[in-house]
């Protein structure tokens, strides 16, 4: 064997060893064995929590500004009165144009087709990421929120 082979076999030897020693001295160590699974990468706005009926109808005697990230044919059909259309595939363009006016302690509600809806949460992630600090969603659609009291305009 050669010189250089031996010095590389060395070296990955001495890099496995200090790998698996390292291993050890965690206070978890990863599993030798197994599969460690692919990465899972957090939902957007998976930590923000849903509001219930009497909260929304409390952001919205407060005053808070809904916003319906539903598309502009739903919002056309029927919203939350003085809600303000900011439609999930558009959010990051529209959102110069939709909240211009708004500043960033202005409390914010988002509201979606529901339930559960990934729009509304992607949505109000991205306004948090933009600097809002009061942002609440509701995840069970328009005709639940209705149904909590928040008034809603229909087609005319």
């Amino acid at each position: 064997m050669n010189r250089a082979l031996r010095e590389s076999v060395l070296i990955a030897v001495i890099g496995a060893a200090a790998g698996l020693g390292g291993n050890l001295l965690r206070s978890e160590p990863l599993p030798l064995t197994g599969s460690l699974g692919p990465p899972s990468v957090p939902e957007a706005g998976a930590g923000l929590v849903a509001s219930d009926a009497s909260e929304a109808l409390d952001r919205w005697d407060a005053g808070a500004l809904f916003l319906d990230v539903r598309s502009a044919v739903h919002f056309a059909a029927g919203h939350a009165v003085d809600a303000r259309s900011l439609p999930a595939a558009d959010a990051q363009d529209a959102y110069f144009s939709v909240l211009m006016d708004a500043g960033l302690d202005l409390p914010l509600f988002v509201y979606g087709a529901g339930p559960d809806s990934h729009a509304v949460r992607s949505v109000a992630a991205m306004l948090g990421e933009l600097g809002h600090q009061d942002v609440s969603i509701w995840t069970r659609g328009l005709g639940a929120l209705e149904d909590a009291g928040v008034p809603v305009d229909d087609a005319p």
